[in-house]
């Protein structure tokens, strides 16, 4: 990849399931992730504030999730969620399964069904005995649906479907993280006709760790969405230090944006 940039839109517009990158090594990637997460940090903070100012426009007077809790919490608790759970799950839940193996989808079955699941059905009962079945309920879907998955009929079926059509398979799995993101919001009724661009700052950096995921491998996702919560965490654990490690990588990914542009400018 000559140039990232270019060569990243170019993927987003038409996304293909088998990435063939050999001859990059484990720095290259590290680089590469690095300068998308640095874009993803750039282009959601911009598209943060218009998001400000469209929800002061409209009057909004509900609370953003995040932002109670970091009220809330004590700050190694916030930390811990954004910086290691959250990257952790969401990334299980929404791109270990872009890449097909029964095994992916079986993990991402139970994440979904153990952890995400019982947050929406406030008719589960809150007690160890049940948390206890559902979680042995929940390890047989899972071991079920893997078996299912490796009869060699359903296998072809479903790979079949990741080589001819994975560009909705792309698509619908970086929307639905977006997409995801719009519960931290509460009292949305109010502002109902903004709820299509309240994802737009997740959208940005859901395309780039798709990206990562597809060509760099599902470890570098973790780690640009570990790197890229820390870098909106860190300036509310430690205001001056954090605010100069997101400047710095908002300043690096400007830069190599502008490099990226100028060099294609030239080479054609």
């Amino acid at each position: 990849m000559n140039n990232l940039l270019f060569d990243f839109i170019k993927y987003i517009g038409k996304p293909k399931y088998y990435i063939d990158n050999p001859n990059l090594t484990k720095r290259d990637k590290s680089l590469k992730t690095f300068k998308l997460t640095s874009w993803s940090l750039l282009a959601g903070i911009i598209s943060s504030l218009i998001l400000v100012i469209a929800l002061k426009l409209a009057n909004y007077q509900g609370e953003n999730a995040v932002v109670e809790l970091s009220k809330n919490e004590p700050l190694i608790i916030i930390f811990i969620t954004a910086v290691v759970l959250a990257p952790i799950i969401e990334e299980f839940v929404f791109r270990l399964a872009l890449k097909f193996r029964p095994s992916y989808l079986s993990i991402m079955s139970f994440i979904i069904l153990f952890m995400i699941v019982p947050s929406y059905a406030s008719f589960f009962p809150k007690t160890i005995i049940f948390e206890l079945l559902y979680l042995v309920l929940c390890i047989v879907l899972s071991l079920i649906l893997f078996m299912l998955i490796r009869i060699k009929r359903i296998n072809s079926f479903i790979s079949n479907i990741y080589i001819n059509h994975f560009r909705w398979i792309f698509y619908l799995l970086t929307i639905l993280f977006s997409l995801s993101h719009i519960q931290n919001y509460n009292n949305l009724l109010s502002v109902f006709y903004l709820i299509p661009i309240l994802g737009l700052p997740q959208l940005f950096f859901s395309f780039s760790n798709s990206y990562i995921r597809m060509n760099y491998g599902f470890i570098y996702a973790i780690a640009a969405h570990s790197l890229f919560n820390l870098s909106l965490t860190i300036p509310t654990l430690l205001p001056l230090p954090g605010t100069i490690l997101l400047l710095f990588i908002l300043g690096y990914g400007f830069l190599i944006i502008i490099q990226d542009i100028f060099n294609f400018i030239k080479k054609n």
